[in-house]
């Protein structure tokens, strides 16, 4: 499969966590920013996008029918217990055509067009695709409470996403998803499946938003304000 052959594509946003570091009283994802949901914007990249054909949205079981967005390209599930376990619930009905699978963060609202592009060609190149960004600081190894040694900071990077990977694996990437061991993104299951990845370094805004403080910035860059969801 050469770099341009990931067409159909599928995304996969996942929404479907707590996200209690943001000290809401609802999941970080359905707080407003910029006037819609955090992961609207994220949400609204994918549906936007010509590399993408369809789109799966992993939400908490019970927002599944609250969702009320009707695009004849989006379908809505619910999520797991687990990161995994979302991702594993998209794969179960997702079109059996699918050449490439982009998976996002609804917490990163600054995902653009040319990234999703970039992953996607990576992905269908190579196997696998990341977006990462480059470490810029020292990095120190710990032993308890003192350095053991400073590591090679040219070979770090931050894991981000979208992250990207041939859908022709499918069975084995589910029989991994569906067992007991979790990993914290996509790129480690490709890893255990001995498959490449590559890294797609970003140059632009990427960030996660994980806290009020992370809100304070995205809302800034966003050039709008926060808007907690009233609870019921």
């Amino acid at each position: 499969m050469t770099g341009s052959d990931y067409r159909p594509s599928c995304a996969v946003l996942l929404a479907s966590g707590v996200g209690l570091r943001a000290g809401f009283a609802s999941p970080k994802q359905f707080v407003k920013i910029a006037g819609k949901q955090l992961y609207r914007h994220s949400l609204d990249a994918l549906l936007e996008s010509a590399e993408i054909d369809t789109v799966i949205l992993a939400v908490p079981p019970g927002r599944v029918k609250k969702i009320g967005i009707k695009n004849p390209k989006l379908k809505i599930v619910g999520g797991g217990a687990r990161r995994q376990d979302s991702l594993f619930n998209a794969l179960e009905v997702m079109d059996k055509g699918t050449r490439t699978v982009l998976v996002h963060d609804a917490a990163r609202p600054f995902i653009t067009d040319a990234l999703i592009k970039s992953v996607l060609t990576a992905a269908a190149r190579h196997g696998a695709a990341i977006a990462a960004g480059k470490i810029n600081d020292t990095v120190k190894e710990a032993e308890g409470d003192f350095v053991k040694k400073t590591l090679d900071r040219t070979k770090l990077f931050a894991a981000q996403t979208p992250q990207a990977f041939r859908a022709e694996a499918r069975g084995r990437i589910k029989n991994l998803l569906s067992g007991k061991r979790s990993f914290t993104d996509e790129s480690a299951v490709m890893e255990k499946l001995a498959v490449p990845v590559a890294i797609v370094v970003v140059e632009s805004c990427n960030m996660k938003v994980t806290d009020k403080k992370d809100f304070t910035m995205a809302a800034k860059m966003l050039e709008d304000g926060i808007q907690e969801e009233k609870t019921r």
